[in-house]
């Protein structure tokens, strides 16, 4: 969604392929005007493991920790990859910097 301010994504944690749930975990704000990202998840995820009992829990922090890491390199760069949108937030996240794979 975009408003007149900012683009977001909405980080979600899904247990199963098979299941269609999932679990907000996370929240990416792109402020267009000052080409800042703001990112905000759970340090704890305790939702996530009070409704599945085996949750990689280290591994879902890492993914966090990392996600954060590879977006401040973006911060203040005039790369071309500005002014980013919602048309190509989602290819730019694809690509730099949580790219799709086969697991969960």
């Amino acid at each position: 969604m975009k408003t007149n301010f900012y683009t977001y994504c909405i980080l979600k944690y899904k247990h199963s392929p098979y299941l269609d749930e999932s679990i907000n975990i996370g929240v990416l704000i792109y402020f267009e005007n000052t080409r800042r990202f703001l990112f905000k998840y759970s340090k704890t995820l305790n939702r996530v493991k009070s409704i599945y009992y085996n949750v990689p829990e280290k591994t879902i922090k890492e993914y966090l920790r990392q996600i954060d890491k590879h977006l401040n390199t973006y911060q203040n760069t005039s790369d071309t990859i500005f002014p980013l949108n919602d048309l190509n937030l989602k290819s730019f996240l694809s690509r730099n910097i949580l790219p799709n794979d086969s697991t969960v």
